[in-house]
């Protein structure tokens, strides 16, 4: 894998600000933009307790790190939630961070709900389906996430009288490569405004999550995470009654990607699940499908803690498997001072 050359120089409490996207409000919230840093390469990473790496940007976070990488703090890279029912003239779906993708419309009077956006990254990664607006809200279809050997993406249902179909779920990841890819959104929920039997309960649907996005660690020496890391999808929209709209899909969940020559430790929490989806007296969103977790270190056995419990696992290296990948491939060379070295003691002069 790549280790990058330290362009970026030291990443740390010191340094941050170098990086930060605008003005920085003394709020411990660290912006870095993926566009204008698509590939960070630092000669070392930390990022401290208390502060939260939230990228902007449509690109997924990259991290490399010719020494070590310590995360105290937390990464934030989780879709964006929909919008709920009533919170806007025209509920939107999540926005989406770190290459995910954006969540469905909602639907009102005079608009359908739209599906929620295929992965940004994969485009066999499809978003939930919409809801529909006949009689009461449907509820729209969760995104599909990257972790076909987890829970996948539920359909959206009708809670009303009148029979509607609810939103289709995305499809189930395909890509089983050594890459990280972004989950689908979810799709946004139907309205309820042709059911003129109860004007009381019309209204929008709600928004669908978006999906979870994607993060690439890589270190040449160790890897502890003390802290979170996060690619989760978004929650979808919901509402209360009398509103009878549709709730939002739940996004899918991301990927996260951890690959260190060091040993890699995990006290804290890495998470990439689907989000849920809204409720709502007209019909409840789906939720979104599981994402996924690449793990690997010098002796492919890295120290997880228990809070991993959270986390699926997609690809981890166990006795009698073999992961492998064909093609022809450039290898190269690099010298890394890891700063082991230490100078030759020679002499000393002593004075009273």
């Amino acid at each position: 894998f790549a280790i990058g050359d330290g362009r970026h120089g030291s990443f740390g409490l010191a340094t941050f600000l170098n990086f930060h996207d605008g003005t920085y409000n003394n709020d411990g919230i660290i912006r870095i933009n993926t566009d204008t840093y698509p590939d960070l390469q630092f000669t070392d990473f930390t990022l401290p307790t208390g502060y939260q790496l939230v990228p902007t940007g449509s690109r997924p976070l990259v991290i490399r790190s010719l020494s070590t990488v310590t995360i105290a703090g937390q990464i934030v890279c989780s879709g964006g939630v929909g919008g709920d029912i009533g919170s806007a003239l025209i509920p939107s779906g999540g926005a989406a961070r770190c290459g995910g993708s954006m969540g469905g419309r909602a639907g009102t009077a005079l608009l359908n709900a739209t599906a929620g956006s295929q992965s940004t990254s994969n485009p066999s990664v499809a978003g939930g389906g919409a809801g529909t607006s006949q009689g009461d809200g449907d509820g729209g279809g969760g995104g599909a996430g990257m972790d076909q050997s987890a829970p996948g993406p539920s359909v959206g249902i009708n809670g009303g009288i009148t029979a509607g179909g609810g939103g289709i779920a995305g499809l189930g990841g395909t890509d089983s490569s050594f890459a990280t890819e972004g989950g689908g959104a979810g799709g946004g929920g139907g309205s309820a405004f042709t059911d003129g039997s109860d004007p009381a309960g019309a209204s929008t649907g709600a928004g669908g999550g978006a999906g979870g996005g994607s993060v690439y660690l890589y270190s040449v020496g160790d890897m502890i995470v003390a802290g979170t890391i996060s690619a989760d999808g978004g929650a979808g929209g919901g509402g209360l009654a009398p509103a009878k709209g549709g709730g939002g899909g739940g996004g899918g969940g991301g990927s996260i990607l951890m690959y260190s020559a060091g040993t890699i430790t995990i006290n804290g929490i890495t998470t990439a699940v689907g989000g849920i989806g809204g409720t709502s007296p007209g019909g409840d969103g789906g939720v979104g499908g599981s994402g996924r977790t690449w793990v690997i270190d010098d002796d492919s056995v890295p120290t997880l803690g228990a809070m991993n419990s959270l986390e699926p696992l997609g690809i981890l290296p166990t006795w009698g498997q073999v992961n492998y990948q064909v093609g022809t491939f450039t290898v190269v060379t690099k010298t890394v001072d890891l700063d082991n070295s230490q100078p030759l003691f020679l002499g000393a002069s002593v004075s009273s």
